[in-house]
């Protein structure tokens, strides 16, 4: 009885002892599975680069034009009439002598004609005259008429002779407003315009075709007020088509107008070029007008305008160094044609970013981008280093459910399906202890149901943040839908089923039936005989 009393006062101490255990580390394990997750890694975000290096720089401005030819003549006819034909389109080469237009030559052959009526009248008098004076003069000789009568005739005679030579030079003319009905090219050229038609009546001096020289051609250009003077300043023209860029021509500032345009209100400059059979009229050309930095300060560093970054009124750049972007003060020294001109604050040999200023740190890990990716979009390289909002939520959402499933099945059985909402399956036993060689010691009632309410609290906590469970009936509704719409194409197939064969067994009967009566009728038949 000494020993059995020992024992049983032992007993009850285990209660006190094991319930501290048992909490701390149900709630050890319940903070451990509720710790944040690892900080993400550095954001790593790709740029493109620029190798800084030193180059000549000077001023140059870009102006597009397009390519025309120096000499160009817009014919008419040197007659009025009507434009009875047309010998060319637009686009055709002609040379020196080519007909080009016709007009109608009634008028201007009639016209010849009365010049050449005109001229053997004036020939026939005039001989009419001399014969007379001849006749005259030996009267003279003979003292039968007076000087004065002689001196009439001679007059008459050169009068005569005076209008014969006046109506040779109308027939002439006559002659020369006929020849003047075909409009001939003067020159070697291209048919650039026609602005005249078949049936159109024009007057003398109208032009009607215009007619291009190709030997010399020279582009024309539009240059703003406030650059005119900077032409002076010209080291170098460059002429470049934009059939093919790649190739450059060099060329001269021939002529500036004096006045600027009304409409444009540009100065006209016209570059002269050499003759080249690739040159076509009508072209467009880009003209760049350099001016060649000279001293000292000839060789500066250039950078495009995509790598300026704009801070509070301070421009800077970003430098790469060993794959960290460091941002940097500059000096813009000028703009040379699409670059910007740094006159200090970065040095030669360095690495600066060119795009993507807008979306880096100081001190941010970057990666370079390869000739091959840098083609691709700048969009493209922008998504790839926008973080997910959403990820570390749902880190936390699927550790709180796990966590919550882990109490849940665990020594917490009761607290996890509480928070759940599913009854309490039973007794829980709590696990073995941690010795290996240690005995199994039994918990009474009460230490389980204080492990559960504890576990509970801290599922409970932890299940909080995961989304709410669907509810049972909400998740078997379609499949009570389907079962409830199948059910209902098998009833509309037994309906037809049914009302199919009640319609053979009613045809069946009636056939039956006027079978049973044709045989009364032809039995009764027979009897009768």
């Amino acid at each position: 009885m000494p020993v059995r009393e020992s024992c049983l006062s032992r007993r009850p101490l285990a209660l006190p002892i094991l319930l501290p255990l048992l909490l701390s580390s149900l709630l050890s394990a319940g903070l451990s599975a509720c710790s944040k997750p690892a900080p993400p890694a550095p954001e790593v975000r790709p740029v493109r680069t620029l190798t800084l290096a030193a180059a000549a720089v000077g001023s140059s401005a870009d102006f597009s034009g397009d390519v025309r030819p120096r000499y160009e003549s817009r014919l008419g006819f040197r007659v009025g009439g009507k434009i009875s034909a047309r010998k060319v389109d637009v686009g055709s080469v002609v040379t020196r002598g080519t007909v080009l237009m016709q007009l109608d030559p009634q008028d201007l052959r009639l016209g010849q004609a009365q010049a050449q009526a005109a001229l053997r009248a004036a020939e026939t008098t005039s001989e009419l005259a001399q014969a007379e004076l001849k006749r005259y003069q030996g009267l003279r000789a003979q003292n039968f008429v007076s000087q004065a009568v002689l001196d009439e005739k001679v007059a008459a005679a050169r009068s005569s002779q005076a209008t014969v030579e006046s109506s040779r030079a109308v027939l002439r003319e006559q002659s020369n407003q006929a020849g003047y009905a075909n409009l001939v090219s003067d020159t070697d050229g291209v048919v650039t315009a026609i602005d005249a038609e078949v049936g159109q009546v024009v007057a003398a001096g109208t032009p009607v075709v215009r007619v291009a020289r190709t030997d010399e051609k020279e582009v024309v250009i539009g240059v703003p007020e406030d650059q005119v003077e900077a032409l002076r300043k010209v080291s170098e023209v460059k002429v470049k088509l934009w059939a093919d860029p790649n190739a450059s021509i060099s060329g001269r500032i021939r002529e500036v107008s004096p006045m600027a345009d009304p409409a444009t209100r540009t100065y006209t400059v016209k570059v002269a070029m050499p003759a080249r059979e690739d040159v076509r009229l009508g072209m467009t050309a880009v003209v760049q007008l350099l001016h060649r930095a000279a001293g000292p300060n000839a060789s500066q560093l250039r950078v495009p305008t995509s790598a300026l970054y704009q801070d509070k009124g301070v421009t800077s750049v970003w430098v790469v160094d060993d794959g960290v972007a460091r941002l940097r003060p500059v000096q813009v020294g000028g703009v040379a044609g699409n670059d910007v001109v740094l006159a200090g604050g970065v040095q030669a040999g360095q690495v600066v970013v060119t795009a993507g200023v807008n979306l880096l740190r100081d001190g941010q890990r970057v990666k370079i981008l390869t000739a091959d990716v840098a083609r691709r979009a700048d969009a493209e390289a922008e998504a790839a280093g926008k973080p997910d909002a959403h990820d570390g939520k749902g880190s936390r959402t699927g550790d709180g459910a796990e966590h919550g499933a882990e109490h849940g099945s665990g020594a917490g059985a009761h607290g996890g399906q509480a928070a759940l909402g599913a009854p309490p399956a039973g007794p829980v036993v709590p696990p073995a202890a941690a010795a290996p060689g240690a005995a199994p010691v039994a918990v009474p009632a009460v230490a389980a149901a204080v492990a559960g309410a504890a576990a509970a609290g801290v599922g409970a906590a932890v299940l909080a943040k995961a989304p709410a469970p669907e509810p049972a009936h909400a998740a078997a509704k379609p499949e009570r839908k389907a079962a409830r719409k199948e059910s209902r194409k098998e009833a509309k197939k037994e309906a037809k089923k049914k009302s199919g064969e009640h319609a053979r067994k009613r045809t069946d009967k009636t056939a039956s039936k006027t079978a049973a009566a044709h045989g009364r009728k032809h039995a009764g038949a027979g009897a009768a005989k």
